[in-house]
């Protein structure tokens, strides 16, 4: 489905509810008023529910939403409001259910045109913060690397590989939307959420007072318990996303490989007249580089920031956060731990690139990504995408039994680990008492593969053949009866 088809399904929608209310002769004192009433109450459902049967994934937008807040304010002179996104980010699946269910509260309120002074200015609120989220998103394609948003004059050409937030998760993962469309989707509602402010009288009102109070104090209580169910209680009830039950993910990934190696790379470079004056070309657009402009590479400029970050040496230890690790691009010492002030005056070898650990896949020195697609049999993958934050009771009693029936079956068994380190992980599997293999990925991607933490999925031959939240996790037997056979 695209954003075209789904507002063209909305509209037919509205058309038939206020087709409906004019058959049954309700009052409308402005048709016009009353058809957006009905387009946007549905839309703000629709767009609700779909997020509603997995709120965990909006949390994590919104996680990632809040990280950049923080990145980009504390450059500047608002740098004192940056301490609350952290805290923000601590409850953001509260965050999330809450904006969830005041999403769809708020559609059945517009259609039944409940307290409409109230309603006309709840929307607007809400449509103007979705505005100030899809702007900021997409804005940040114009935004080079090492440019604080803020900095207007900086701005370059738009990038889509600027953008740390991708997608605004509008529709969760029922419907991807570039930044771009996302925005002007809302500055488009803007214009019903003005009308609806400045037309309040003229919005229709359903049934009695008392029916549209508990109509919107009943959908309150049931969204609420819909949308805790979804990740407390048990995995979302319908999957939007490529890690579905079924789905041929060594196919999915191939395909996917295809359209990135289609993609245009781009690089960066700078006029060596003005060094503050830089520009992004594609790979397709390098015949348009002014004459005497010179490439820029980024890693071998001088660090200057005072966010530090750890980083892994060939051990897979982590390094303490005083210190910066480079690997030589040339020939010399294979890693160098070098301190912040050790890099302030630029007095780096040109050679020596800083290590970015987000490449680093797995505990082990090999990267098992393809050997997992590829196993022909069936076997299980436990995630983990927060070790300090799973459940250890879940662990040791439920996926520890179930890896020693496979154990006995002979059918492979280990975790993936996301947010740890080797010698966290390895304090884990001793106090779990276990001994299968353990591998590191990042935790973005096992929070998309399974909304559980543990999480349990089985494979074969690259196919996710179902998945478990840890507190419905049956016996090997019954799994073996129902997907093994």
């Amino acid at each position: 489905m695209t954003l075209t088809t789904l507002v063209i399904g909305v509209a037919i929608v509205a058309a038939l509810i206020t087709g409906l209310m004019m058959a049954k002769k309700m009052e409308m004192r402005s048709p016009l008023i009353s058809y957006l009433q009905n387009f946007t109450g549905v839309l703000f459902i629709f767009s609700g529910l779909v997020k509603a049967v997995d709120p965990l994934g909006t949390a994590y937008k919104m996680e990632q939403y809040f990280a950049q807040f923080e990145s980009t304010f504390s450059e500047t002179w608002l740098s004192f409001i940056t301490p609350i996104f952290p805290v923000l980010a601590t409850v953001s699946i509260a965050f999330s259910v809450f904006m969830i269910v005041f999403e769809i509260v708020l559609g059945v309120m517009l259609i039944l045109g409940n307290r409409p002074k109230f309603t006309a200015w709840a929307f607007f609120i809400l449509v103007f913060f979705f505005l100030i989220l899809t702007g900021f998103t997409y804005l940040t394609g114009f935004v080079p690397e090492g440019v604080n948003f803020f900095s207007v004059g900086k701005w370059g050409a738009f990038n889509e590989a600027n953008m740390k937030v991708t997608d605004c998760g509008c529709f969760g993962d029922f419907l991807k939307l570039k930044p771009k469309v996302s925005f002007f989707k809302d500055v488009f509602l803007m214009i019903p959420a003005t009308l609806f402010v400045w037309k309040s009288k003229d919005m229709h009102q359903l049934f009695t007072k008392k029916t549209r109070m508990f109509a919107a104090l009943g959908t309150t209580v049931l969204l609420t318990a819909f949308s805790l169910y979804n990740f407390v209680y048990d995995l979302p009830m319908v999957d939007f996303r490529p890690f579905a039950n079924g789905v041929d993910v060594r196919t999915g990934k191939a395909e996917q490989i295809a359209k990135v190696s289609e993609a245009p790379i781009y690089f960066i470079y700078r006029n060596p007249s003005d060094t503050t004056e830089m520009k992004e070309f594609s790979d397709k657009e390098l015949d348009k580089i002014p004459e005497g402009w010179e490439y820029f590479d980024r890693h071998q400029e001088k660090i200057e920031t005072s966010k530090l970050f750890d980083f892994v040496n060939i051990q897979g230890q982590t390094i303490k956060k005083t210190t910066y690790l480079f690997y030589d691009t040339g020939e010399g010492e294979p890693y160098l731990e070098l301190a912040p002030e050790d890099t302030a005056d630029g007095g780096l070898e040109p050679n020596w690139v800083l290590m970015d650990t987000q490449v680093e896949e797995v505990v082990e020195d090999a990267d098992v990504s393809e050997q997992i697609l590829d196993n022909p049999n069936a076997h299980f993958m436990i995630i983990i995408h927060d070790l300090k934050k799973v459940n250890k009771s879940a662990f040791a009693t439920k996926i520890a039994a179930l890896q020693k029936e496979a154990e006995a079956k002979g059918i492979e068994f280990y975790a993936v680990v996301g947010k740890a380190g080797t010698e966290e992980i390895n304090e884990f599997k001793k106090g779990m008492g276990v001994s299968f293999p353990f591998y590191m990925a990042d935790d973005i991607l096992l929070k998309t593969i399974v909304r559980s933490n543990p999480g349990i999925v089985l494979w074969k031959d690259g196919t996710i053949l179902h998945k478990w939240h840890y507190r419905h996790l049956p016996s090997l037997e019954v799994i073996s009866a129902e997907y093994l056979k």
